[in-house]
């Protein structure tokens, strides 16, 4: 298949130009903007030959992730099918939450004031102002509702090789320990464990690696990884440090001790095999329930 089939094929499963509404490249992926990321056939997306993994970025942004050395020659093709030339800004800029947050100065002189009043008990809050932060702390509860009512979204991240699993002809591997059977086992168990959406991803590129746990924030609730060969990553562990996202530590085979990832994770599990994946899954839905 040639970069402009591939292109094409892309361009169909996220929904051609009803549903692209801008597209850029980086490195190693393609960048588009949606109007719906809901009808993208991710699927068939995972599927098209060269696509090595897919990320969300905020509510409307995807990354559709190939390798370095192909990725130049379908983004070209691909914006001949969308008519849309790149740009060099970032269009998908994490999502924060509003702050409202206000600083007031007070003088000594108010200060004096606040302190004769509450030595008096003299209230220092009116019943108009407190009805005013009854109405904040409402509202904060509110928001607080809706963010525990929110679907719980999970990210599976692999290292380097984990892909390759199965592919040893020296072993007879089951289905859950060949890399298609692990990412059904994981599908699965994420809705098992009430996850309403589970997103995997692999790479064999460090940098690639802190992208996606970056990614993370602001969009997925839970993080399950296997680092592989970079457990002991700095860069990793600083990644799932900074974006405060809950996430288990996953080995297949036995790990003597943790390494930087471990460390910033909730729990470390090694040794079960694809199992593994299984029981960080549930322990996550049970830390966010």
């Amino acid at each position: 298949m040639n970069k402009d089939e591939v292109a094409r094929e892309v361009f169909v499963a996220l929904g051609g130009h009803e549903n692209v509404l801008s597209n850029t490249v980086c490195m190693t992926r393609l960048r588009v903007t949606l109007n719906d990321p809901q009808s993208v056939d991710y699927e068939s997306l995972g599927e098209i030959q060269g696509v090595l993994g897919t990320a969300t970025r905020g509510r409307n942004g995807l990354e559709v992730v190939f390798g370095p050395r192909v990725i130049e020659g379908i983004y070209h093709s691909f914006i001949k099918l969308t008519g849309i030339s790149g740009g060099v800004e970032d269009l998908f800029p994490m999502s924060r939450q509003d702050t409202n947050m206000r600083v007031q100065i007070r003088t000594s002189k108010q200060r004096a004031a606040d302190l004769s009043a509450a030595r008096s008990n003299k209230p220092l809050i009116d019943e108009n102002e407190m009805d005013v932060l009854q109405s904040i702390f409402d509202e904060r509860e509110k928001r607080q509702t809706d963010i525990d009512s929110l679907p719980k979204r999970l990210a599976v991240i692999n290292g380097p090789n984990i892909n390759l699993l199965g592919l040893d002809p020296s072993k007879v591997a089951s289905e859950a320990d060949e890399y298609p059977g692990l990412l059904e086992l994981c599908k699965q168990a994420a809705e098992e464990a009430g996850f309403s959406q589970c997103s995997c991803y692999q790479s064999n590129h460090e940098g690639d690696l802190v992208d996606m746990i970056q990614d993370c924030l602001d969009t997925f609730e839970a993080i399950v990884i296997n680092p592989g060969a970079y457990e002991d990553s700095k860069a990793l562990g600083e990644a799932l440090q900074a974006v405060l996202v809950p996430a288990v530590d996953v080995h297949r085979h036995k790990l003597k001790q943790a390494g930087e990832v471990g460390k910033a994770c909730l729990n470390v599990i090694s040794g079960l095999g694809s199992e593994g994946y299984r029981i960080a899954i549930s322990s996550l839905a049970s830390h966010l329930a």
